[in-house]
């Protein structure tokens, strides 16, 4: 079977290359990961000569990614399947002299940890009782290939928030491991296919007889959204997701705050096609690129019980 390029944001050994392999394995693909170094690189340069991607959406801990939303929002690209991923968070670093192997009781207060913005929130209760201090970085992974770069003693200061991986890859010791706060840690990640891509994949990505399908709307209140989402759960496509923020769209000083929703649904096989007429009739009541369908696909059987993490 050939390889299937498939981008990620991060650097070798981040946690997105282990999603990769996940997703492969879920739907028989060999995929072939492409590091890309920011989001912005991935939507607006990478992934309309690559065509596919798998990002990360959502976490358990620290919430909707809303740069991947914007980015979804702002380009041609529709979502085409997903996958759960339990997430273990190290903290890792130069191995001091005389280094014993127990990082737990390491003295570490005052140093410097680097990582992506969400790792440091999904270890922000282990980063304080620790004493660190932080600094973001744009990977976990290239956080932990930056520290393996540095000279001198200097080095022992700085200590990075990545996958054991990571670790492996660049030559780093791990303190602790499972250093994220929530033992359950979970991130959501979506894989994108841009129109250019003129492979079917689709056929090849399988659920449960179960999809889902993820709208994103513009609207000038609470009440009117919930209408939608009600009117879906009333002809049988349950909400999973329903998450909201100013609309960063029109930008008259009156309407600052008119709201973004962002929902998933969860539909049977068989309303496939009911679900479709209910998004039509939603566009009527809209003006063009005021409601967006960015993907209906299988959804991943995934729930906290089957999470590796909890056992």
């Amino acid at each position: 079977m050939h390889e299937i390029p498939i981008v990620y944001q991060g650097e070798p050994g981040a946690n997105s290359e282990e999603a990769i392999e996940k997703f492969g394995l879920m739907h028989h693909l060999n995929l072939k990961p492409v590091p890309v170094r920011n989001l912005e690189m991935i939507f607006d340069e990478v992934l309309p000569s690559i065509g596919l991607a798998l990002i990360p959406i959502e976490n358990s801990k620290a919430g909707v990614v809303i740069k991947t939303i914007d980015h979804l929002l702002k380009h041609e690209v529709s979502i085409i399947g997903e996958l759960y991923l339990p997430v273990v968070h190290n903290l890792m670093g130069w191995a001091p002299p005389n280094y014993g192997g127990n990082g737990a009781r390491l003295n570490l207060r005052g140093k410097l940890v680097h990582s992506h913005w969400q790792a440091i929130d999904q270890c922000q209760e282990h980063i304080i009782r620790r004493g660190l201090n932080f600094k973001i970085e744009e990977d976990t992974a290239g956080s932990a290939r930056m520290i393996s770069e540095m000279k001198g003693d200097n080095r022992y200061d700085h200590l990075a928030i990545a996958h054991e991986r990571a670790a492996a890859l660049y030559g780093l010791t791990i303190f602790e491991s499972h250093f994220q706060d929530d033992p359950l840690n979970t991130t959501h990640f979506v894989a994108l296919k841009h129109p250019s891509y003129n492979f079917n994949i689709e056929k090849r990505i399988r659920g449960e007889g179960v999809l889902k399908a993820t709208l994103a709307f513009y609207s000038v209140d609470l009440v009117s959204a919930i209408q939608y989402v009600l009117s879906a759960k009333h002809q049988g496509f349950k909400p999973e997701t329903f998450w909201e923020r100013p609309s960063q769209v029109d930008r008259d000083p009156t309407k600052v705050f008119n709201r973004l929703f962002y929902a998933d649904f969860e539909i049977p096989s068989r309303k496939k096609v009911v679900f479709e007429r209910y998004y039509a009739d939603m566009r009527k009541n809209h003006n063009d690129g005021q409601i967006k369908l960015l993907g209906i696909y299988p959804a991943h059987d995934f729930t906290f019980k089957n999470n590796p993490l909890s056992k």
